[in-house]
């Protein structure tokens, strides 16, 4: 068995198609949706970011021990476990050739992500229980390009007014080119990762993007798609906080959802290379797919934008969730089901039993 699990940051459920009716042009999503059990009562159970994929990572509630934070010392996590350590603490330089979980055959683990939290203070110990990571620069306020004379900032509102790293790495976004985008390389690197281990059996890919989060730049052909004719000034990274009701108005806000658009039908289109890759090596067959998102994105709903300072709303916390599994005929499922459940699931897939 096989095994692809895909991340995609800020994933509102309320805009996906599957999910309802959507002014969104996901084709491919929805393709995934068509082949795989779609889970109509999935919820986050701690968010944001790091906290969700701690539960990922342990199938334990974050929240109830610690807010943003590492992987702890005492964390038995999904990496070890599927490679056999029966502990499920070793990261993959420490793992020995003993001590397998009971009925575990060695899956080998590789991470592919452009989630640049996992390198800084307070993400640690993530991609180390990996046996292998790949790391694509260039997301939100990323320290990554060198870039000594800082580039002329246009007028501009919200969170990234402020941010130098962001605008070094703008300025070296190419809006003809998605390849200068790290989300779509992302995907090219799973693409190159099934390419070359298309035949080998026991392994697990773990695949993240950071879009749709914010900031929601994308190249221009994908804003396109949305006629989005916004030119007051640069505005695609709204502050944490309540609508102003001075400046956000309707067009604002429509903006603003138009450009969120744009970003995850940028994602969605490198998801469908993806998948036809999929199809032209028929990994299907004994491949299972899973797709999610850690919570959802305020996009002028309730009055606000963003998350982590209102009520968890629906929009937040409850989630998508779509798992492609050989022999598993496509559906619907209405348990009620949390990111905690993606962990013991996986084990299952893989026949681990701890």
């Amino acid at each position: 068995m096989k095994s692809l699990f895909i991340v995609m940051d800020s994933l509102n459920r309320h805009y996906l198609p599957c999910y309802g009716p959507s002014w969104l042009k996901t084709p491919n999503l929805d393709r995934l949706a068509a082949r795989s059990i779609v889970f109509d009562n999935h919820y986050a159970g701690s968010l944001p970011c790091m906290p969700a994929r701690r539960e990922m990572m342990t199938g334990r509630h974050s929240f109830l021990e610690t807010p943003w934070g590492p992987i702890e010392p005492w964390d038995v996590c999904l990496p070890p476990l599927l490679r056999g350590d029966a502990a499920g603490e070793r990261t993959a330089g420490d793992r020995a050739a003993g001590d397998r979980a009971v009925g575990a055959k060695p899956v080998y683990t590789h991470m592919i992500t452009d989630h640049y939290h996992y390198f800084h203070a307070g993400g640690e110990g993530y991609h180390t229980l990996f046996d292998s990571w790949e790391f694509e620069r260039g997301q939100e306020g990323d320290v990554w390009r060198p870039v000594v004379d800082a580039p002329p900032i246009p007028e501009t509102r919200g969170k990234g007014a402020a941010r130098g790293a962001y605008w070094r790495n703008r300025s070296m976004m190419d809006p003809q080119d998605d390849l200068s985008y790290p989300t779509p390389r992302c995907f090219e690197r799973a693409i190159e990762f099934v390419d070359l281990n298309a035949d080998a059996e026991n392994w697990h890919l773990h695949l993240e993007v950071f879009d749709p989060h914010e900031p929601f730049d994308c190249p221009d052909r994908y804003r396109e798609l949305y006629d989005d004719d916004w030119d007051r000034y640069l505005y695609s990274w709204p502050d944490y906080a309540p609508l102003d009701p001075k400046l956000d108005d309707a067009e604002a806000v429509a903006h603003i959802r138009k450009s969120y658009a744009g970003t995850l039908s940028m994602a969605d289109h490198w998801l469908g290379k993806l998948l036809d890759r999929f199809d032209e090596l028929g990994l299907w067959e004994d491949t299972q797919v899973i797709l999610t998102t850690d919570h959802g994105h305020l996009l002028g709903e309730h009055g606000y934008w963003a998350k982590n300072y209102m009520f968890d709303y629906n929009e937040l916390a409850h989630i998508p969730l779509m798992i492609a599994r050989p022999g598993v005929a496509p559906g619907r499922c209405a348990a009620l089901t949390q990111t905690i459940d993606l962990m013991p699931t996986l084990l299952d897939t893989f026949g681990v039993d701890v």
